[in-house]
């Protein structure tokens, strides 16, 4: 345990093993995230046996964690290849070549989970962040969550809408045969969206909603840093 220890510490390695632990924190985040949503979402609206309930929220928690993982590892080696490859040096376009490519790669396929986890990166908000502090009586602090709620709740429900929408605009000239439907549409899509929130995380970070931000920062940063065993695989901090 001791010399796995001195390995972990080594700085020699620090690069390369930010990498493992990027991916650890995308399981973990990604199984976190998906559990309860899959558990909820399937006993709501689902009609099945226990046994295909549970098989259905173990798969949809594994193929999150899978992704999640799978994206953190490529877009963490691309931003470190790059970085060599240009002498050491971190360039503004990076986050962005390494989003898209790990975008493509990973979310490129059309299925429920890669919609929902890219409609999630365009509408994440943070409750928290929207309750002003200060002194306030009770009837008023209650009013203040309702009212906060219910414009998350709505802000939710029209950027839901405006994707929808667009999605749909974009399927017009197709229905009207204007033009040919394009292949691998979602695919590009997917690369696109992946290499904007990448690089306005590491370039304009504040423009972000604070729970994305928070998300992003323990996938992406927070698995930079590590100064035990511990905290390198059993713990994030």
């Amino acid at each position: 345990m001791e010399a796995l220890t001195k390995f972990v510490l080594d700085p020699h390695y620090h690069e390369v093993l930010a990498i493992v632990k990027g991916v650890r924190n995308g399981v973990v985040y990604g199984a976190k995230v998906r559990f309860p949503h899959a558990l909820v979402m399937t006993f709501l609206f689902r009609s099945a046996s226990l046994k295909e309930h549970i098989k259905f929220i173990y798969k949809a928690t594994k193929q999150h964690a899978t992704n999640l993982g799978s994206f953190v590892f490529i877009y963490k080696t691309l931003m470190l290849l790059q970085k060599k490859a240009n002498g050491d040096k971190q360039a503004n376009i990076h986050p962005f070549l390494a989003g898209l490519i790990g975008g493509y790669i990973v979310f490129g396929e059309n299925n429920n989970i890669n919609n929902q986890v890219i409609r999630m990166e365009g509408r994440n908000y943070s409750f928290c962040s929207r309750v002003r502090r200060g002194r306030h009586s009770s009837i008023a602090r209650v009013l203040l969550t309702f009212f906060s709620l219910f414009n998350i709740i709505i802000a939710q429900i029209v950027l839901y809408l405006f994707s929808r929408i667009m999605v749909g605009l974009a399927k017009m000239p197709v229905k009207h045969k204007l033009v040919e439907a394009p292949q691998s549409t979602f695919s590009m899509f997917a690369a696109v969206i992946w290499g904007i929130v990448m690089w306005q995380f590491a370039n304009e970070r504040e423009v972000l909603q604070p729970s994305l931000q928070a998300s992003m920062q323990y996938l992406y940063l927070d698995s930079n840093k590590w100064d035990s065993l511990r905290n390198f695989i059993w713990h994030n901090k």
